[in-house]
């Protein structure tokens, strides 16, 4: 009830809203490119028909945009990394969460990515049907946040963490605009793009030439995100 509950609030807008100072991501550039490169790879064998899963390759998507590395994502989830909050945060962005026993920061970043990109455990038979996310595929939520057609930007942070007497080490990624929408498709089946109008979601978009739809429209500026959301209702 309460995840519903903020939820609505999510959808109806949050009370008390404030902005926390910037903080610092940790990730360096050449790492953060590495995660948007990761991504993106995936990403382009989606659009292009070419992903497998339980023998069977997938339809192409047409609409699916690459992923630019945001640093506003990346504080807010450097934000929450720092703070040792292992569970997702009801905030305005997508969200995938890995915590490692290791303390090794490139290892951890590794494993995770390759974790979220094979916890896909749904098997579609789609034809040419375009996938909507449903209440049955929470165990692919990860995997389905990476591939989530519209969502345009990432940014993720890093800890090392104690929990249960144990170190481990806490990798945060925030995803906007957020996916894992009940009832919206995750991407439009189809041939990749192969023109401007194929890329039709929002503005500025532009189709590259490896079929992953771009955009220099700014998302996150023009919906004015705080990095933080506080609320009287977090303590429900």
């Amino acid at each position: 009830m309460l995840w519903l509950w903020k939820n609505l609030l999510i959808v109806l807008g949050w009370p008390n809203e404030k902005f926390v100072f910037e903080v610092t991501p940790e990730l360096s550039a050449e790492v953060s490119a590495e995660i948007g490169d990761f991504h993106n790879e995936l990403r382009r064998r989606v659009a292009e028909g070419t992903y497998e899963n339980y023998g069977a390759k997938w339809p192409g998507a047409k609409n699916m945009y690459r992923l630019a590395y945001s640093s506003h994502l990346a504080s807010a989830a450097q934000y929450q990394a720092n703070n040792c909050v292992f569970e997702h945060q009801a905030w305005r962005y997508g969200q995938n969460v890995c915590v490692v026993n290791s303390n090794s920061s490139d290892n951890v970043i590794r494993q995770c990515l390759r974790d979220w990109s094979n916890s896909n455990t749904f098997n579609w038979s789609l034809a040419d049907e375009a996938p909507i996310f449903n209440e049955t595929m929470g165990s692919s939520g990860h995997f389905i946040q990476m591939i989530w057609a519209k969502t345009t930007h990432v940014g993720c942070g890093i800890k090392n963490c104690s929990k249960n007497n144990r170190t481990t080490t806490l990798f945060v990624c925030n995803y906007y605009p957020p996916g894992n929408c009940i009832g919206q498709p995750i991407f439009k089946s189809g041939r990749k793009c192969r023109q401007r109008e194929d890329c039709g979601d929002f503005e500025e978009s532009n189709c590259e030439t490896d079929g992953l739809c771009s955009t220099t429209f700014d998302r996150l500026a023009a919906d004015k995100l705080p990095l933080f959301i506080e609320s009287d209702f977090d303590e429900l």
